[in-house]
């Protein structure tokens, strides 16, 4: 029966029942002309070699950024665009009006996610040189 016990456990954490312990670091925020929202660029490590991507989330203004980006995601495209300090690529955050957000990125930029509207926020994409 112990015998049991001991193979079942290690048969589950064989099947990766457990996920990557992820951290996400905000690099800025910007807040929404009426103070409700904000839009968080961070980046997001998961371990492993693989390179850094920039996420963007639209959160409550009192909320923490604990998941992957509900916004948009993008990396350097193995380089083709410039990697900014903490790896990935800049965006810009400029609020338009209470419930639009226009990103600003290079043009190069691979896009990995990306939505149109988030929390009621119309998203704009600006491409930059």
């Amino acid at each position: 029966m112990f015998r049991a016990a001991i193979l079942a456990t290690l048969l589950l954490a064989a099947c990766g029942e457990s996920e990557p312990v992820c951290q996400n670091e905000v690099i800025r925020e910007a807040i929404s002309p009426d103070g409700e929202l904000k839009a968080v660029l961070f980046k997001r490590a998961c371990g492993g070699p693989t390179g850094m991507a920039s996420q963007i989330s639209i959160l409550a203004a009192g909320e923490t950024e604990t998941g992957k980006g509900n916004t948009f995601i993008v990396d350097t495209a193995s380089g083709a665009a410039p990697t900014a300090s903490w790896g990935g690529p800049d965006i810009q955050l400029e609020w338009t009006a209470p419930r639009a957000l226009s990103l600003s990125y290079h043009g190069r930029s691979r896009i990995i996610d990306s939505e149109l509207v988030v929390r009621g926020v119309t998203i704009t994409h600006n491409y930059t040189d």
